[in-house]
């Protein structure tokens, strides 16, 4: 048995009138109530662009209650189609100044929205004299310079054009094509998606075309612009950074592209493929919600001018704000716990646009599955609803085809844990006490709880006052199945003798417990004796015994003498009688002994035991001894008196000694005789 140093303890010794409730009801837990809805569109067929300022997106109907979020999205796209691209990194020019590509080593920058193939490369180049010129042309990545804060070409390179093979003849001016280069650009190995160019005359002086970042034509700073002079620098004539001509062809293998290849992302997370085609699917689990009643979802890739098709689409929106509250009944002592769970305020959150109607009320897993029955007002949906358990002691019960109602309600049942309630003093088990005693209660539960309210309650007999209350909360981490409760010092507070009713109720808001039990209390007496003048009497005497029959564990007052006890009495071992008692009131009792009656022994010693009884007080027994002494006669039979003998005769005296109230004949009697009185 546990002790009370993990309970919280509320003690109430003041007796007050009370009914005796046999039942027990209260309420439970708050329970969480969820709804769902779903919007589904199996032919939304919606093309979308990714590089279309507002034809990258498209939106879904939602509804307005901000708490109605989605917790469902699956997206079906289709006929993905990405075209070839032409980068456009600078177009624009001054014809009359171009960069020496003999002097120093040029690199110009261009971005990438993710991994391609690189085609074609074409640049504005000028070559003002009669030689022809040879020109090398390299790819390199990126990295990012932290010191400088900057991106810049790092040491790595494939050449694309070597010397032999880009030759560009004398007095060229204009686009300089370098084809059929099918040069993998790898995103995830450079920085920031960014590639740098790189084109080296090794002939002549050839011009690289560029146009100021802060001058007409352009007035736009579109790339970084390095040379190497002797370190890595910007270029910068007549302080101002310049954007080298440079147009790019790129590609991908599949103009018709998987989801993966190109990154394609709905609302920045990508799209699964659907392991065949240009087809994939986007499921999502955040939340989304609109006041509005729109979605609003945007289409992007990792690539120019994606277009796809939104072909299906399935949202479906759960509402977990709501609660329901719960009570519960429980009928009779040691009786299962009826539990209703009850939307007091109905449902109306379902709305027209959506279908797919379901309500889910999440309740404590220990409410038995067998009974749980759901209803719409009087519409009884049992039949149709699913159940599982979600763990950490919850099972979710779902209804689906719902709808709006003024009173949707769950009923079902749970076991009654309180299994026992005992009584101890001093240790011992006893279902009987004394009012001088102090009883221990102690309570059983059928499995470990851990937390709860019990309330112990004690009612006397008819009428039940309210003896004793016991309000116990238990802390959480108390786990027992058997706790003791409180140490009741009955006399406090008990007026009257009998059989006390003890109620026990516990409840957790998920489980409860309810047991009525029986507490025997006895009153504690004495029985006294009188003392009588002698103990030995003559066979003829009658005399009166008088008795004192008191409780004594009653400190009240008045003092409670008991006088309607029954008192009963026997002579040596014979039965119990009740003859010949007088009550005198108080507490007194009068016994009128005949010692000639026929249960005392003859005469000598004997016995008179008394017995002082009333139902629900101690019995007690006293033991008087007495001494009844037997009244006889003596009588000469023979010879008659003034008989004459000789001096020489002998004679017989025959005498008569018997017991003269009984007339009974003494056997073996003592007789002595004496001559002539000597």
């Amino acid at each position: 048995m546990d002790d009370k140093s993990n309970l919280v303890v509320f003690e109430d010794r003041n007796l007050k009138t009370s009914s005796y409730p046999q039942t027990f009801e209260n309420s439970g837990e708050d329970i969480n109530v969820s709804l769902h809805q779903s919007y589904v569109n199996t032919s939304f067929d919606t093309i979308v662009n990714t590089s279309v300022v507002n034809g990258n997106s498209f939106t879904l109907p939602s509804p307005t209650d901000v708490n109605f979020n989605s917790s469902f999205v699956n997206i079906t796209v289709k006929d993905i189609y990405a075209p070839n691209k032409t980068l456009s990194v600078e177009e624009d020019y001054q014809s009359i100044i171009g960069y020496n590509l003999a002097a120093n080593q040029p690199y110009a920058s261009f971005t990438v929205v993710g991994s391609s193939y690189l085609e074609n490369i074409s640049a504005v180049l000028y070559n003002d004299d009669s030689r022809d010129g040879q020109l090398q042309v390299r790819i390199y990545n990126s990295t990012w310079n932290s010191g400088l804060s900057r991106n810049e070409p790092s040491s790595s390179y494939t050449t694309l054009v070597q010397y032999a093979d880009g030759y560009i003849v004398r007095n060229y001016d204009g686009w300089y094509n370098f084809t059929n280069l099918d040069h993998y650009l790898d995103s995830s190995k450079t920085d920031n998606n960014t590639f740098y160019i790189y084109i080296r005359d090794g002939n002549d002086n050839a011009q690289w075309r560029y146009a100021m970042d802060s001058s007409v034509p352009d007035n736009s700073d579109d790339q970084l612009a390095y040379e190497y002079n002797p370190g890595l620098l910007l270029i910068n004539p007549s302080g101002d950074t310049i954007d080298l001509t440079l147009l790019l062809d790129l590609y991908l293998q599949d103009n018709t592209p998987k989801p993966s290849n190109i990154k394609l992302k709905i609302n920045g997370t990508n799209l699964n493929d659907n392991g065949i085609d240009n087809r994939g699917y986007w499921s999502n689990t955040d939340e989304y919600g609109s006041a509005d009643g729109e979605l609003n979802f945007e289409v992007t890739a990792d690539w120019w001018d994606v277009e796809c098709n939104i072909s299906q689409v399935q949202i479906n929106y759960t509402k977990t704000d709501l609660k329901a509250s719960s009570n519960f009944e429980v009928s009779g002592s040691g009786q299962d716990i009826v539990w209703n769970v009850t939307r007091n305020s109905g449902l109306a959150y379902f709305d027209t646009n959506f279908g797919d109607y379901r309500i889910n009320f999440t309740i404590p897993s220990i409410w038995n599955e067998i009974n749980i029955q759901v209803f719409n007002g009087t519409d009884n949906r049992t039949s149709t609803i699913n159940k599982r358990l979600l763990g950490s002691g919850y099972r979710d019960v779902e209804v689906p085809n719902a709808g709006n109602g003024t009173y949707w309600f769950l009923n079902t049942t749970s076991s009654n844990l309180l299994s026992a309630i005992s009584t101890y003093v001093g240790g011992v088990a006893y279902d009987t006490v004394n009012y001088t005693n102090i009883v221990r209660f102690n309570v059983t539960f059928s499995e470990i709880v851990m937390n709860g309210t019990l309330n112990l309650s004690i009612y006397s007999p008819t009428p039940n006052y309210l003896n004793h209350t016991k309000i116990i909360n238990f802390y959480p981490l108390t786990s027992e199945t058997e706790f003791n409760i409180t140490d009741w010092d009955v006399s406090l507070n008990v007026s009257e003798y009998g059989v006390f009713i003890t109620r026990m109720a516990w409840n957790n808001g998920t489980a409860a417990g309810f047991i009525i039990g029986n507490l025997t209390i006895l009153g504690d007496t004495e029985l006294t004796i009188y003392t009588l003048p002698t103990y030995t009497f003559d066979a003829s005497d009658i005399f009166n015994i008088t008795a004192f029959f008191n409780d004594t564990g009653y400190i009240g007052y008045p003092p409670k003498n008991i006088s309607d006890a029954t008192i009963s009495y026997r002579i040596n071992s014979n039965n119990y009688r009740t003859d010949n008692v007088t009550v005198l009131g108080d507490g007194l009792y009068n016994i009128t002994i005949d010692c000639n009656d026929t249960e005392f022994n003859s005469n000598g010693p004997n016995s008179i035991t008394i017995n002082a009884s009333k139902q629900y007080y101690n019995n007690q027994s006293e033991t008087i001894d007495i001494i009844i002494l037997g009244e006889t006669s003596l009588t000469i039979i023979d010879p008659s008196d003034g008989a004459t003998f000789d001096s020489s005769n002998t004679f017989n005296i025959t005498v008569k000694y018997n017991n003269t109230i009984r007339n009974e004949i003494i056997n073996s009697p003592n007789i002595n005789y004496s001559l002539d009185g000597g």
